[in-house]
């Protein structure tokens, strides 16, 4: 009687699908579980075959300090590292924190506000610039003159210079620029950018930056003592934070009465002479 239900083609099919039954409703448990597992092992940052770490490549190493900043022409693009600071500059809120009263209150007691022209000109403008920028130095040997002989010496602007460092040599020609009393200020920076080709792309630059430091007054001891002040770099890094008010990115950059109108870039007095017309 056994054999004969083995051999029955019904007892074969009923069993055939029970088969099928318990495959259908195990299946989902079965494939519910394996996908909790890889999930898990995917938070995990886990291979859910070998259970080994894996390394993520689409992580972001938050490590680096590099940043990006650029000479207003495009195609020159500067890569510096520890020059401006963190990559996350500060946004414009924070930036806002360090200009209360647009270019008249210093960032730090160790950075006095350096102006050239009448504090009581209706137009201020605030340049942005970098001592190994050539632009920037373009800009201080041409049309700057032409600015100051025309607008600054008549009163009619005042220029205000901050410092924004490209690089380290520019950073280190800063802090120097810094240390200088501040009369020597505007004296030393024309010289940096009129001689900016027999210093500031040398790898030995400072030893030429050490000479024109001297040429102006400086002791080697004082030199020295300047490039190890922890605090003044620090005060001309967070300076450079300022620049994000702005959205400044570039050197030279111009903010004409607190960002009535901002110019990058070495441009022709015709340019500001706009500006200021937009402004009268």
């Amino acid at each position: 009687m056994a054999e004969s239900k083995k051999n029955n083609p019904l007892f074969i099919i009923l069993g055939i699908i029970a088969i099928i039954v318990v495959i259908v409703l195990m299946y989902p448990r079965f494939v519910t579980k394996t996908t909790m597992v890889e999930t898990e092992a995917v938070e995990e940052n886990i291979d859910p075959v070998t259970g080994q770490a894996v390394e993520d490549d689409m992580t972001m190493d938050n490590s680096a300090d590099d940043i990006e900043v650029q000479d207003a022409d495009d195609s020159a693009v500067v890569q510096e590292t520890n020059v401006i600071g963190e990559e996350d500059t500060a946004s414009t809120e924070e930036a806002s924190e360090y200009t209360s009263s647009f270019a008249t209150e210093p960032v730090s007691p160790l950075l006095p506000v350096q102006t050239v022209g009448s504090d009581d000109a209706p137009i201020k403008v605030l340049e942005y610039s970098s001592l190994t920028c050539g632009h920037c130095g373009a800009f201080h040997n041409t049309t700057y003159k032409e600015l100051k002989e025309k607008y600054i010496d008549t009163g009619e602007v005042q220029m205000v210079f901050r410092e924004l460092p490209l690089n380290k040599p520019a950073l280190d020609a800063s802090m120097i620029l810094r240390c200088m009393p501040e009369d020597k200020y505007v004296s030393f920076m024309t010289l940096l950018f009129e001689s900016q080709d027999s210093w500031a792309y040398d790898s030995n630059y400072l030893t030429s930056l050490r000479q024109n430091a001297k040429l102006a007054g400086m002791t080697d001891s004082d030199f020295d003592a300047c490039l190890e002040n922890k605090e003044l770099e620090a005060a001309l890094l967070e300076q450079a934070k300022t620049a994000e008010k702005w959205n400044i990115r570039s050197t030279p950059s111009f903010v004409v009465n607190n960002g009535q109108a901002v110019l990058t870039g070495n441009q022709p007095l015709s340019r500001f002479e706009e500006a200021f017309g937009d402004i009268k």
